[in-house]
């Protein structure tokens, strides 16, 4: 039953393989690719409340059959040639070149005789760690399918759990809401049977804003993106599968795979993009810390940090900053002197960072969950003073 198949795969936690796996994540965990940066808003009430819809296109099969001829040539498995295509979107609209997504992975072990018969869900999650280049698509091609490749042979170790610790890690909390979900070569799915009589489907998946998905059906390629479209922009979406499905066209002829691609929105996104960074204006030149002291002299009573619990007035600020420089001096620092910051993310960090500043010291921030070793590694390599 698939309740013996649960209780296989719990028994192997205990296995030296999956411990391995676990190792080689945990490895990573320091300094693993960051969330994807899209034009959408990854909050918890979009992902409990967002509606799914779905944006689908079907390849026809001669098309398919020379998308696959032409990745070979460049050392593609059809899986890695459309991997490649949705990170150079991805890539496109904000995610830069380095940023994690999730790829499901398809893994009915064949443990028992009968394994293809049950029903249940036989996936498991693996996080890729993005890397693109300004390089020949067929380079950076080759390096995400090896990135694809290695996450797939050690998902023992679910990603899940893997980003639980990176959490730990984490100023903030990471979530990669992004997905890759590839049904190509799935024999022992029988999807053929499966998809022979499907006419409509869609997938809804928790903490999930963007899930791609391909399937070959008689010979054709089915690729859909379900997603959570009130989380984006307007027009964001539509743009970004518009030049998806377009990348696919063009990667069945060979040349595509040999240049390099640049900015891929539409002339109208750019454009607006341009203008709204349009932002030059005489600056007067003054140092971080005596912008706050100026304007707490200007403007003291008006609100100058705001929190979803509190507000900070000019006034206020400078003088938790003051109070921090005036700490710093009773201890008779020096000019130059580095101090370490070890906090969270708060109002409270802020004002640490202008008060090392007015007692002009250089502040060298460090993440507040790291190890106690680390900490006292960077506090020797930079000569800190005071954490």
């Amino acid at each position: 039953s698939f309740r013996d198949y649960v209780h296989y795969q719990e028994r192997q936690k205990h296995s030296s393989a999956y411990a391995e796996d676990k190792a080689y994540w945990l490895a990573k965990a320091e300094d693993f690719a960051p969330t994807p940066q899209l034009a959408a808003d990854f909050s918890l009430e979009n992902q409990v409340k967002g509606q799914f819809v779905r944006k689908q296109y079907c390849m026809k099969a001669e098309q398919w059959k020379k998308f696959q001829k032409t990745a070979a040539v460049h050392g593609l498995t059809p899986s890695g040639a459309l991997l490649t295509l949705y990170s150079e979107v991805l890539s496109a609209w904000g995610s830069g070149k380095r940023f994690g997504i999730m790829a499901t992975v398809f893994g009915r072990e064949a443990v028992h005789q009968n394994v293809d018969a049950l029903i249940g869900d036989f996936t498991r999650l693996a996080l890729l760690d993005i890397q693109r280049d300004a390089v020949p698509v067929k380079l950076n091609g080759r390096k995400i399918q090896r990135i694809l490749q290695q996450s797939i042979s050690h998902s023992r170790y679910s990603a899940v759990d893997f980003v639980r610790e990176l959490n730990h890690y984490a100023d903030e909390k990471k979530m990669y809401p992004v997905v890759f979900t590839s049904g190509i070569g799935a024999k022992n799915v029988k999807t053929s049977e499966f998809l022979k009589h499907l006419s409509w489907s869609l997938s809804t998946t928790p903490q999930v804003l963007l899930d791609h998905q391909i399937f070959e059906r008689d010979g054709e390629l089915l690729m859909s993106w379900d997603i959570i479209e009130s989380a984006f922009y307007p027009e964001v979406v539509d743009s970004m599968f518009k030049t998806y499905i377009s990348l696919v066209e063009q990667a069945t002829e060979p040349a595509f795979w040999e240049q390099e691609l640049t900015d891929l929105r539409p002339e109208e996104q750019k454009a607006r993009h341009s203008e709204m960074n349009q932002t030059q204006k005489p600056i007067e030149s003054r140092l971080l810390h005596e912008h706050l002291l100026k304007q707490a002299e200007k403007t003291p009573d008006a609100p100058a940090l705001i929190t979803s619990n509190m507000t900070w007035t000019y006034q206020e600020y400078a003088h938790h900053a003051l109070n921090v420089t005036k700490i710093l001096q009773s201890h008779h620092v020096q000019k130059g002197d580095r101090i370490l910051i070890q906090m969270r993310k708060s109002p409270w960090q802020t004002a640490a960072v202008q008060g090392i500043l007015h007692a002009g010291c250089v502040y060298v921030p460090i993440s507040a969950n790291q190890p106690l070793s680390r900490t006292m590694e960077i506090m020797k390599s930079c000569d800190a003073k005071f954490i």
